[in-house]
C-alpha cells in the first residue's frame, strides 16, 4: 500500500486496501496488537507475545486470525 501511494497510484492503493479488509476487521474486533503478535506466530516470523497486561488471542480467535492469513494466501 506504501510503495502505491509513494508511486501516486492511488487506485492500487485502494484495491491493496480492500483486498485487507478482512485483516483490518480482524484489528478492530481483537486490537491490531494482539492481531499482529498472532500473525507472526502463526506465520513462524517469531514466537511473539503480547507485553503484560496485554493478553495473547484466544484460541478461536488465533484461527480466525490463521483463516484470513489463508484466504489472503499471506500464510
Amino acid at each position: 500500500i506504501v510503495r502505491a501511494v509513494r508511486a501516486g497510484d492511488a487506485a492500487e492503493a485502494r484495491r491493496l486496501d480492500a483486498r485487507l479488509r478482512p485483516l483490518w476487521a480482524l484489528f478492530l474486533e481483537y486490537s491490531s496488537l494482539r492481531v499482529m503478535v498472532a500473525c507472526a506466530d502463526l506465520l513462524e516470523i517469531c514466537h511473539a507475545v503480547p507485553p503484560r497486561p496485554i493478553l495473547p488471542l484466544a484460541a478461536k480467535a488465533r484461527r480466525k486470525v490463521a483463516a484470513v492469513l489463508a484466504d489472503l494466501d499471506l500464510g
